[in-house]
């Protein structure tokens, strides 16, 4: 049975890259959700602010299914930001459908995702939003975590990713 990690944390936290620093290693795809949205429906992001999250949410599980073959690490998200910076708690429902079989919770300071946001995107969420906004996501994957029994790491983005390495191999 293939094996599905769920790399979780916010915008501009740093997924993509500890997923590329694991792609050194591990012989494993790797895709973001808001990729298969992005192939599997009408979906197109102007911000990173959503409105049709139940929508995008079936669009990832149809676009899932087509991948279900590998092995796989997913970068994702158990939060996402709304308007007016109304954080969207994503229904477990959508989770158990994607049957993670480890989540790894990267976090970072702040201020450092503030950085990389403005650096990348030309603008960001006020970091006190930032803030919260991490506070929600690491609450929601351990939450999820504890009540179906998965296991799950917490890792600072650019920090060495050995641990990792050993839960998921």
């Amino acid at each position: 049975m293939s094996k599905l990690i769920f790399i979780s944390g916010i915008h501009g936290v740093g997924k993509s890259t500890l997923c590329g620093e694991l792609n050194k290693v591990v012989d494993m795809s790797t895709t973001s959700c808001s990729d298969i949205i992005k192939s599997n429906s009408t979906y197109i992001e102007n911000s990173k602010v959503v409105d049709k999250a139940d929508l995008n949410q079936i669009a990832l599980l149809v676009g899932l299914d087509k991948l279900r073959d590998n092995d796989l690490l997913l970068d994702g998200h158990f939060c996402l930001l709304g308007k007016d910076h109304k954080i969207i708690e994503l229904d477990y429902k959508y989770f158990d459908d994607i049957a993670p079989s480890i989540i790894i919770n990267v976090f970072a300071d702040a201020n450092e995702i503030f950085r990389r946001l403005v650096k990348r995107d030309g603008n960001s969420i006020p970091l006190e939003v930032i803030e919260k906004f991490q506070d929600k996501e690491s609450h929601r994957a351990y939450n999820y975590a504890r009540l179906r029994n998965i296991p799950i790491l917490d890792y600072k983005s650019g920090s060495e990713i050995s641990e990792v390495l050993s839960l998921i191999e």
